[in-house]
């Protein structure tokens, strides 16, 4: 018996997209994405975040808990204090809607160093470390906002730190 020998004169590889279906159509071209908005992206969860309700007094981080995540208030109140060696108390702020907190763990700090806890039923969204880093990275938009925000933040500290030492000075 003799073979028979089958040449192809050129490989034909398939061409994705430009097949239609078996209905006839064309596959749907990818909608292409908008800009990023920072208020969409804070009330979506997945990409590492979370969206939690915390009663009234829910501890939401102690104080010397490992460091993972940083978190932006939507509603409600979250007071965060420190306690002394000898087991006092100080409230190192009282925090508002569109607050961001635990950003220690952006620069290293592997505790926190602080306790959070809701003063009022507090909607809140926890974003995990590697998806806040890779937000700030990707969305300019976002890393002005965040950054907007921390220098804010640290004006009103110095000013208060300025007006409380003109008390006690």
């Amino acid at each position: 018996m003799k073979k028979i020998r089958t040449r192809l004169s050129a490989k034909i590889a398939p061409t994705v997209g430009l097949i239609p279906d078996r209905n006839g159509k064309k596959p749907a071209a990818k909608q292409p994405v908008g800009p990023f908005n920072p208020q969409t992206y804070l009330a979506t969860n997945g990409q590492g975040k979370t969206t939690v309700q915390a009663p009234q007094k829910h501890l939401i981080f102690s104080q010397g808990d490992a460091a993972t995540a940083v978190f932006y208030l939507k509603t409600g109140r979250v007071k965060l204090s420190v306690l002394s060696p000898q087991g006092k108390e100080a409230i190192v702020a009282i925090l508002s809607p569109g607050d961001f907190f635990g950003e220690g763990c952006l620069v290293g700090q592997r505790l926190c160093m602080a306790t959070a806890t809701a003063l009022d039923t507090s909607k809140i969204v926890r974003i995990d470390k590697a998806a806040m880093v890779q937000v700030l990275r990707d969305e300019t938009d976002f890393a002005k906002l965040f950054v907007s925000y921390l220098l804010a933040r640290n004006m009103r500290t110095q000013r208060g730190l300025s007006r409380s030492s003109l008390q006690f000075g």
